[in-house]
């Protein structure tokens, strides 16, 4: 086992909340792409858009609320990766359960149980 060099172990550190950050940040990049795409086929929708038979907006809203969750759990994470072992947030079990198991829970199911083909 290498020996611990505290200076290195510093810069991983903040190597990994530097990752986490810059997922956040192409997460937030994501979703206004997202959005950008749903004003724009909106103002302008082409023909099959219009087709009824697909439930496209109702993706969208689905998308939109998976994507809120999952960001706010990152959020999370990423804070609570900061505030380290010792941290608040790691020394009280119900905020893991609530930002982690629940946001992910409720980001897969999101409620739809359509098959769509």
């Amino acid at each position: 086992m290498a020996k611990k060099d505290p200076d290195a172990v510093k810069a991983g550190s903040w190597i990994i909340v530097g990752g986490l950050v810059l997922q956040i940040l192409f997460f937030c990049l994501f979703i206004l792409a997202s959005v950008i795409f749903h004003l724009r086929i909106r103002r302008n929708p082409t023909t099959p858009s219009l087709n009824s038979s697909i439930p496209w907006q109702k993706h969208m809203l689905a998308l939109y609320s998976a994507s809120l969750l999952i960001l706010v759990r990152s959020i999370f994470r990423t804070v609570e990766y900061v505030q380290g072992n010792n941290g608040y947030l790691i020394s009280h079990e119900i905020y893991v359960y609530l930002f982690d198991a629940l946001l992910m829970f409720s980001a897969m199911d999101n409620g739809s149980h359509e098959v769509i083909v």
